[in-house]
């Protein structure tokens, strides 16, 4: 799940989500983390290289 995927492809993927039998698994960019899902497999999340994932200041204690 990208962005270079068009309209009628995304609405694809969006109504199989919403299936009785929805994909178990999720390969995509952070936007595939707003996909609808009823009971989550995996989800994978490329491009951990961008640095808008990246943390710079160490976690609150």
């Amino acid at each position: 799940y990208h962005s270079k995927i068009n309209d009628q492809e995304r609405a694809e993927i969006w109504k199989k989500m919403l299936s009785d039998h929805p994909y178990d698994i999720v390969i995509g960019v952070r936007s595939s983390l707003f996909l609808p899902f009823k009971r989550l497999g995996l989800i994978i999340v490329d491009e951990e290289h961008e640095s808008s994932y990246k943390q710079t200041e160490p976690a609150p204690r």
